[in-house]
């Protein structure tokens, strides 16, 4: 009818408008020498330059039993989350009927997504595909697959909801830092006035007795619980956001300018279980222990390389990877033929290296170290044909 061709021909002329507009942009390029970019990469381009975004499903409600008959709901969120390069994204060129690679109207090249598709094939008759409602899952048991569906593996789950439960106390000396892993959580009593007092009292308490509280911990709805540990989460001024909670919780004197806070939440570590735990063996070291003047020539070493407070922190320096990575996207998407980015300097500009003027001064306890622990060549040897080569090392264990 006529509305429908009308809406057509509305439709025709908009992309018309729209065709020229990118027409326009792509010669005012030019005749700059800049370039055209999609909107949407220029804000990933900016969003990739402003900092880590922290998402709000970090701070994730729980429910937080302090002793029987007594539960608060609190929230708890990430204190350390790695930056990692984000994994390729597979597409597909589209090819006009030419076998040319299309191009839209900024001259870029047209893709669109990839499907992954999984087939089963029979055995005993490659030919013969499995259906669907003929697999199943097994784990291996021996020589024996034993098999467990999906359904099964749901049944083997405790019904929970996100849950913090303290299950009692023990100095928190008697938990030493191997044996504290997986990521660090922080809990705060968020919007609840009640929550954020009885928190708060139970982490200065922790904080005065040096003690932590063992519980059991439902990361998420239905999942496994896990044991774990709270400990008062210190609070600085140079840096409140996370807190110095890392150190033990023994140690709970306030410094001497003050800057110390009394703690008012608490972080979280997941702790081991039996199997967890790697008992290592190692070969005795009775026959080379040191004499008191190799003792010194190493506190002498130690003592020649020791470090400002304000060098070679760990939170201030920026992962290499992570910006090459990002200055090569921003690079990329600007101009795709541009070159890679390789932020990571070498020499004494390097943030991760020792200072050289600290070095230099370490110099002659360097020379010394290794004039009291000589090495000697070990022959290594290689598969293939490539020969044996030979590496130093100290000939005495230290």
């Amino acid at each position: 009818d006529d509305s429908d061709d009308e809406d057509m021909a509305e439709g025709d002329r908009l992309a018309r408008i729209k065709d020229e507009n990118e027409k326009l942009l792509i010669s005012l390029a030019k005749l700059t020498g800049g370039r055209v970019i999609a909107a949407s990469t220029l804000q990933q381009v900016l969003d990739s330059t402003c900092g880590k975004r922290i998402p709000r499903s970090t701070k994730r409600k729980v429910e937080f039993t302090i002793a029987p008959g007594l539960t608060v709901q609190a929230r708890y969120s990430l204190l350390l989350s790695k930056a990692n390069i984000k994994s390729l994204k597979k597409e597909a060129v589209l090819l006009d009927s030419e076998g040319n690679v299309k191009q839209n109207g900024l001259e870029e090249e047209m893709m669109t997504g990839v499907d992954a598709v999984t087939t089963h094939w029979d055995a005993d008759n490659p030919d013969l595909e499995v259906p669907l409602d003929k697999r199943t899952q097994a784990y291996k048991y021996g020589a024996d697959l034993i098999p467990i569906g999906a359904f099964d593996v749901e049944g083997l789950k405790i019904r929970s909801p996100v849950s913090i439960t303290i299950l009692g106390y023990m100095p928190a000396r008697d938990i030493p830092r191997i044996l504290r892993i997986g990521d660090p959580y922080a809990v705060t009593g968020q919007d609840s006035r009640r929550a954020c007092s009885a928190i708060s009292a139970l982490a200065q308490a922790l904080h005065k007795e040096g003690q932590a509280a063992l519980c059991k911990f439902v990361k998420s709805k239905d999942a496994d619980p896990l044991l774990a540990a709270l400990f008062p989460l210190e609070m600085t001024d140079e840096n409140a956001s996370i807190g110095s909670g890392g150190g033990d919780s023994d140690s709970h004197d306030d410094d001497e300018d003050g800057s110390t806070k009394a703690p008012c939440c608490l972080y979280l570590v997941q702790l081991p279980f039996a199997k967890d735990v790697n008992v290592l063996s190692m070969a005795s070291l009775d026959d080379s222990v040191c004499t008191a003047a190799e003792a010194a020539v190493a506190d002498n070493l130690i003592d020649a390389l020791m470090l400002p407070d304000d060098c070679l922190r760990s939170d201030k320096i920026a992962n290499p990877a992570v910006r090459s990575y990002n200055k090569t996207l921003i690079d990329r998407a600007i101009n795709p033929k541009a070159t890679l980015a390789f932020t990571r300097v070498k020499g004494a500009q390097d943030p991760m290296s020792t200072p050289q003027d600290i070095v230099e001064q370490a110099k002659e306890r360097i020379d010394a170290f290794l004039t009291t622990f000589p090495t000697k060549p070990e022959e290594v040897s290689q598969k293939g044909n490539k020969k044996a080569t030979s590496k130093p090392f100290l000939s005495h264990a230290y």
